[in-house]
């Protein structure tokens, strides 16, 4: 078994064991792990908010995947909970996934000083997992678009091993907003939420 299979094997034992059916875990203070520990072991979160103080970690898109959604305050972890999703409420974390490509330059070194959080570690891992995801579903669904000649042509997924670029975060954030957005859209229903997150 590889290093990366072996980080999977990993990361999704601590799904189970801390938050089997999207039960919220509260460990006691003395049990608590830092976000920088858990970041060297299992890389760097899809999504990072650090006003919040929220963040996610995307399993592998196949289709649908599990959401680790952990609170921290500083450099400790307060709960962490997960849950299966699909389609549904993937279009509602794309968003997020799109904002975690921008990267300001400050940011850089505040975060990995102060929580070990590299913002460009985040921002590369959420340009792959979107990706990956664009590739299995756009335009036409599971596999179909093995039927159309450059069906990724003039988007900002067109290779399959994407290298973030201080334009990421401007060429999806454009592309979400004239066709993203509308494609998604089909599979949201209102008012449906994710743990507790409604924007």
């Amino acid at each position: 078994m590889g290093k990366e299979q072996f980080a999977f094997v990993c990361f999704f034992g601590l799904l189970f064991l801390y938050s089997c059916h999207s039960e919220r875990v509260s460990p006691v203070q003395e049990d608590r792990v830092s976000l920088s520990a858990f970041n060297e072991t299992f890389g760097s979160p899809h999504i990072f908010d650090a006003d919040e103080g929220v963040c996610y970690y995307m399993g592998a898109w196949g289709p649908g995947a599990t959401l680790m959604k952990i609170r921290f305050q500083d450099d400790m972890i307060l709960s962490m909970e997960s849950e299966y999703y699909e389609e549904a409420v993937l279009s509602t974390y794309i968003p997020r996934l799109i904002e975690s490509l921008r990267v300001e330059e400050s940011e850089v070194d505040e975060f990995y000083r102060r929580i070990g959080i590299n913002p460009l570690d985040v921002a590369n891992r959420a340009l792959m997992f979107l990706t990956n995801v664009m590739h299995q579903t756009y335009p036409n669904g599971y596999g179909e678009h093995y039927m159309t000649s450059e069906p990724y042509k003039d988007t900002p997924f067109e290779t399959s091993y994407p290298v973030w670029s201080p334009n990421s975060y401007q060429q999806w954030n454009k592309w979400w907003q004239r066709k993203g957005h509308v494609y998604f859209s089909r599979f949201q229903p209102k008012g449906v939420y994710f743990m507790g997150d409604d924007r």
